[in-house]
């Protein structure tokens, strides 16, 4: 028997249903990992159970079995995401955790990010047309990324300090959503674009690291390149998710999850 069950709600302080009510915890994540995998016992990541209405039931889990030879009898509740492939547990692992978020930089002043920028001042990779006047329109793409997000685009020219712009709230839906911001770029200069968002109530759900809780969670992007995912401590740590151990990997993921049910709630 294996569980990651979440607790059960709470009466509130007077003993009674009210306002103070204490909700459930969600359940847990699990994940096996085996070349052979026999499994004939209960394995649970259920949610906990309410104390007084329906609505303070906590959400499921997560389960996940990986294993080239498998045979699961037994019962797993909730029902489990199974690969025959083994592989760590990252954005770039086998399987990817495909609920981490994304960010990229489409297009600015209506033309395309090459394939393979540079970033660097040395060598721009977009030359705009000599007409081109501000405000610059740039584009942005995002991947399970709640809707409503405002994005901030960074403008850095050379040799001058970085100017931000805001973007205007994201559309679409929270798998892929769209935005678009209005910048003004510094003529003869070669402006280096980045583009991010943090999130607050994502970083409430992640475990410390090296012993400091998690301020936000930043997903930022360069013109044409992929995103990367950072967290933030109190003090001002900033860390790559990938760069951290794949059991908190798959809380971020998770965390997002999350997020995207609550998106998907009527």
């Amino acid at each position: 028997m294996l569980r990651a069950n979440g607790g059960a709600g709470n009466y509130s302080y007077s003993g009674s249903c009210d306002r103070y009510t204490g909700g459930a915890g969600s359940g847990g994540a699990i994940r096996l990992v085996a070349p052979q995998l026999t499994h004939q016992g209960l394995v649970e990541a259920l949610g906990g159970t309410a104390s007084c209405t329906p609505y303070h039931v906590g959400i499921p889990g997560r389960i996940r079995v990986e294993c080239t030879t498998c045979s699961t009898p037994g019962t797993i509740n909730p029902a489990a995401s199974v690969t025959n492939t083994l592989g760590p547990v990252s954005a770039a692992g086998t399987p990817a955790l495909t609920t981490l978020p994304t960010l990229t930089i489409n297009t600015v002043g209506g033309l395309t990010a090459p394939a393979s920028p540079t970033g660097a001042y040395a060598t721009a990779d977009l030359t705009l047309p000599a007409a081109t006047m501000n405000p610059v329109t740039v584009t942005l793409t995002a991947t399970n990324i709640p809707v409503g997000t405002i994005f901030t685009i960074r403008v850095l020219p050379e040799g001058e300090p970085m100017v931000p712009f805001l973007s205007t709230p994201s559309t679409g839906t929270f798998a892929s959503s769209t935005a678009s911001a209005r910048v003004n770029l510094k003529p003869g200069k070669t402006n280096v674009l980045t583009a991010c968002v943090g999130y607050t109530q994502v970083a409430a759900l992640l475990p410390f690291i090296d012993g400091e809780p998690v301020e936000q969670l930043v997903v930022a992007a360069g013109m044409g390149e992929p995103s990367s995912l950072s967290v933030i401590t109190t003090s001002g740590k900033e860390v790559a998710v990938a760069q951290l151990p794949q059991e908190t990997q798959v809380q971020i993921a998770m965390a997002f999850e999350r997020l995207r049910e609550r998106e998907s709630e009527p």
